[in-house]
């Protein structure tokens, strides 16, 4: 795994190419931080994340989720 314990910050991670992004990385075994305005978007993602990762049996390192906050 080239990610492997390094640590990745996503933005924009709740969907789309960011979404991708962050699934891609952890699947090399990144510790992903997902950011965006939609925390609790992003927190369903990371779930579904961890979940399919435990399923896989490669789940190894933490997925962490915070919201961007805009002024």
């Amino acid at each position: 795994m080239r990610l492997k314990d390094k640590v990745v910050a996503v933005t924009a991670s709740s969907r789309g190419i960011g979404l991708a992004a962050a699934r891609a990385c952890a699947q090399e075994g990144a510790v992903v931080f997902f950011a965006a305005r939609s925390p609790e978007q992003a927190e369903i993602e990371a779930e579904k994340l961890r979940q399919e990762l435990k399923e896989r049996g490669t789940y190894q390192r933490a997925i962490l989720c915070g919201g961007i906050l805009l002024p």
